[in-house]
């Protein structure tokens, strides 16, 4: 009984651990979306250190990107470039800057500030009140031309991985209330744990089927 339980535990923390990470990619991308004047469209981090993303002014009026700026979780710039790029209102603008490698499937976090004129106001910077977070080799968004990926996204998996957990309750409400047998605590968790043993191979199965970008510049 008590195995049954720490196995449980076990199981359940890994699968919650996984959740949490796609949480915290999830929230990143939604803040990343909503942000002005400049937006993220996609962005792909490639173990090469190479990140790419395509930035959209949702302003009004025509910017000028100036500048732009990335720091890693401990504030230290790890990639900088000086630009020109006017931006049109509503349109979009690729960029590629060189940061720090990283290994497949690492959650990588950048902070991302941008520096831009706006008519006659100069030196305007957009800072990030939420780090870029996202999977090294994996989606953010949609893709530009120049990387390719293949795959199962991260997403799918954990959408894969909500099915089978409803499954499993599904299950159970049909051993308790349509079949009207009595399940013990054991039980329960006997079957929890299955449903928890699914969800966690068949994470590392996807996992290794994985989605993976490559640049075709």
């Amino acid at each position: 009984m008590n195995k049954y339980r720490f196995l449980l535990s076990v199981a359940l923390a890994l699968s919650l651990f996984g959740i949490a990470s796609a949480s915290i990619v999830s929230q990143s991308h939604t803040y990343w979306r909503g942000t002005s004047p400049f937006i993220l469209v996609n962005a792909v981090q490639l173990p090469n250190g190479t990140l790419t993303f395509e930035i959209q002014n949702n302003a009004p009026q025509n910017l000028m990107l100036r500048q732009i700026n990335i720091t890693n979780e401990s504030g230290n710039i790890v990639g900088s470039q000086l630009v020109n790029y006017e931006i049109k209102s509503g349109s979009k603008q690729a960029v590629g800057i060189t940061t720090q490698r990283c290994t497949e499937r690492q959650l990588v976090k950048y902070g991302l500030s941008f520096g831009y004129d706006s008519g006659e106001i100069k030196n305007v910077f957009q800072v990030g009140a939420r780090p870029l977070s996202l999977r090294c080799n994996k989606q953010f968004g949609e893709f530009e031309p120049s990387v390719v990926c293949t795959g199962v996204s991260f997403n799918e998996i954990i959408i894969f991985d909500f099915a089978i957990l409803l499954a499993g309750i599904l299950f159970l409400g049909y051993k308790k209330v349509i079949k009207a047998e009595k399940l013990s605590v054991n039980d329960v968790i006997k079957i929890l744990l299955a449903v928890a043993g699914i969800i966690i191979v068949a994470s590392i199965v996807l996992s290794l089927l994985g989605q993976t970008c490559f640049s075709v510049d």
